[in-house]
Parts: C-alpha cells; sequence; structure tokens
C-alpha cells in the first residue's frame, strides 16, 4: 500500500471538488457538469492541454480542445479507440504546467554555398 504525504495528496484532486480552482497536472475530472465546466475553461486558455484517457485496454493523450468537445457532445468515450473499451479514468497530464516556448529556428543559408564560393574562389578578379 502507498501512503500519500501530505504535499503528495493535495496534488490528486477531482476538479468538481475545487471549481474555483484552474484544472492542472494531477487533476481527476469525472463525467459531471462541474468537471465539463471546469474543462470547458481550461481548453478556452489552453487547447493543446494534455488530458489522458486511461481506459481498459489503452492510454492516450488528447488536447483539451478535442476532449471538451467529445465531453460537451455527450461523453469522454466517443474518442475510445478500441471496440468494447471502457473508460476507468480521465485527468490533466504531465507536461500540463509547463507552457510551449517558441524560439526561432536558426536558419543557414539556403542554399547552402558550394565549396569553391565558401574559400572565395569567385571574389578574385581575373
Amino acid at each position: 500500500m502507498t501512503v500519500l504525504t501530505g504535499a503528495e495528496h493535495s496534488d490528486l484532486w477531482v476538479a468538481h471538488d475545487q471549481p474555483e480552482r484552474p484544472v492542472a497536472y494531477g487533476a481527476w475530472l469525472c463525467c459531471c457538469e462541474p468537471c465539463a465546466v471546469a474543462l470547458r475553461a481550461a481548453a478556452e486558455s489552453r487547447p493543446g492541454l494534455p488530458i489522458v484517457l486511461k481506459t481498459g485496454m489503452d492510454r492516450f493523450v488528447v488536447p483539451a480542445a478535442v476532449a471538451v468537445e467529445a465531453r460537451w457532445e455527450g461523453s469522454f468515450e466517443r474518442l475510445l479507440r478500441v471496440p468494447d473499451d471502457w473508460l476507468r479514468e480521465v485527468f490533466i497530464g504531465p507536461g500540463a504546467d509547463r507552457r510551449r516556448i517558441r524560439r526561432p529556428k536558426l536558419r543557414a543559408p539556403w542554399p547552402p554555398p558550394c565549396a569553391a564560393c565558401a574559400d572565395g574562389a569567385y571574389d578574385r578578379e581575373p
């Protein structure tokens, strides 16, 4: 049996238990309306938030925008990929508390210079 410390236990919570708290890593979502509202609020501000669906036969991650659409159309079961599968848990996945930072790609000169140009062979006057 695993015993959770105070800090670990506080990171595990169901969204409807603390409706004022924004969902974050460790929050579980059930099929109730308060959990659906919490998911919708999260998806509006962070559509790529990772939502983990743990099923009887699979485990996969979908973006919050996809999860909220399925939930508002009826249930998370719409996202199941294996026939006769069932949901065991739905929760906010790891990486949820990190925002993606886009860094500019370093661009090399394109096309790359040929060996003769790189050596400056064509820079000389005849």
